[in-house]
């Protein structure tokens, strides 16, 4: 049946409370890491609070670094593509589901790890639950009949949300600082409960007033027939070729940083874990900003979206060197801060184009144009850390900030490619949304190509 209005806003709720906490949980051991492996090697080897460096190689702890980093973006790369699948096959509310309930079993792991092996483990829990939640909860403001615009609006509120990524380490590192690892977050675990809460209350809710004659009726009305691509048909589509390409080249310079940050200012500088933390607060105020921008963007001058691109593509080769310059601890919040609002302000724009594609295109491909922006957007991730930490060891930050810059130079032209995307002949959006002229439109959450089925019962 229909599912509607009421359960389809609670659901939508609960989908954007996950995706806040887990990225809360993917950013919030950034700060603190660096300093954790010596101290628990002290405590394993003393059990006391205070003591020297065992000795342990600094390639060691970097090469741990990296491997703790790199497991819930590899974990995602393995599993985004068969959720795709599954979303496509099975609707929403099940995926979510299981990626909330994975994100309650990172965070108890988190609460109690003292080694390596459990934060891993933790890690893998993570990369499980943030594809479900990113790829079925992003494909159930996707398909529901809401208005463009209020569609549109639930994905920049998502994107605003995302501004996580960056300031999850600033109260991460004050509240790991403050309440220490066990409490931080047992908090989460419990605020995770209350969001499954709230989850299964909109599976729960129906309306009574949505009859099936009704939905019946509506979807009578609907004679485009669409045809299911699958990955091979979706990859052989420019837009969605270069969409990935474009979306990965936008996210390296955030996966390159992440890791030698911390690193580095603690190394070169002496930062502790709140200075650390602190550097990314300007990031995330320009990471709201940029999401703002892009916005603005998409609604007044969709058709300048090529151009936005190019011109924040030229900007990160340029942040990207600017970042080489840096001789000061304080300075460095500004070249990445820069770098924050012009790598988001691309990614907004590429996510809003495949956003597009899915309604308007592909609506038989949700889940999986979605999985091929998840993959694209960890891949960096899941290889970034290992490439970065390598090339700040062995060449430093000058040749690390050259590598990003000439990435982004080189893609930039791709953006061309966009200057008629919107342009693109599709059917109306009432007939999209399948609402009869006599009746008012009804809400759904229910993959399109399941809706006859459904109506069939």
């Amino acid at each position: 049946m229909a599912i509607s209005k009421p359960s389809t806003c609670l659901k939508i709720t609960g989908f954007l409370i996950a995706l806040l906490l887990s990225r809360t949980l993917v950013t919030i051991i950034v700060s603190f890491v660096p300093q954790w492996f010596p101290i628990a090697e002290c405590l394993d080897n003393d059990n006391t609070t205070s003591c020297l460096h065992t000795g342990t190689e600094e390639a060691e702890e970097e090469l741990f670094i990296s491997v703790l980093y790199a497991t819930s973006q590899l974990t995602t790369l393995i599993v985004s593509p068969m959720i795709g699948i599954l979303v496509d096959s099975v609707g929403f509310d099940v995926p979510i589901l299981v990626g909330i309930i994975c994100l309650f079993a990172t965070s108890l792991t988190f609460a109690f790890a003292n080694s390596i092996n459990l934060f891993i483990l933790a890690r893998i829990f993570h990369g499980v639950g943030a594809s479900f939640i990113f790829i079925a909860g992003t494909g159930l403001v996707s398909c529901s009949n809401y208005s463009p615009q209020t569609v549109n609006n639930i994905y920049t509120l998502e994107w605003l949300i995302y501004g996580f990524d960056v300031f999850g380490p600033v109260y991460g590192g004050i509240a790991v600082s403050l309440f220490g690892q066990q409490r931080t977050f047992s908090i989460l675990a419990f605020t995770l409960i209350g969001n499954l809460c709230i989850f299964v209350a909109g599976m729960i809710i129906s309306d009574p007033d949505v009859s099936e004659n009704k939905l019946k009726e509506a979807d009578s009305s609907n004679t485009t027939t669409y045809t299911q691509q699958g990955f091979k048909g979706l990859v052989n589509n420019s837009y969605i070729t270069f969409s990935a390409i474009l979306v990965a080249v936008a996210v390296i310079p955030k996966a390159f940083l992440d890791p030698v940050l911390p690193v580095w200012m603690s190394r070169d500088f002496g930062s502790d874990s709140w200075q650390i933390a602190m550097i990314y607060f300007p990031q995330w105020i320009c990471f709201e900003l940029a999401i703002i921008f892009s916005a603005f963007v998409m609604k007044k001058m969709n058709n300048k979206t090529w151009f936005v691109m190019f011109i924040n593509l030229l900007l990160t080769a340029a942040f990207s060197m600017l970042l080489c310059m840096v001789s000061a601890e304080w300075a460095i919040a500004i070249p990445t801060s820069l770098l924050s609002f012009s790598t988001t302000v691309v990614r907004f724009l590429i996510f809003s184009v495949m956003a597009f594609l899915s309604r308007q295109i592909f609506p038989l491909d949700v889940g999986r144009i979605f999985a091929i922006y998840d993959f694209f957007t960890i891949l960096p991730f899941a290889v970034g850390p290992l490439i970065s930490l390598l090339i700040y060891e062995y060449a430093g930050m000058f040749w690390l900030g050259f590598t990003m810059a000439i990435v982004s130079l080189c893609a930039s032209p791709l953006s061309f490619i966009y200057r008629y995307v919107f342009d693109i002949e599709v059917d109306s959006e009432r007939e999209r949304l399948s609402i009869s002229p006599t009746h008012d439109p009804q809400y759904t959450t229910t993959p399109v190509h399941q809706q006859d089925m459904l109506s069939d019962k």
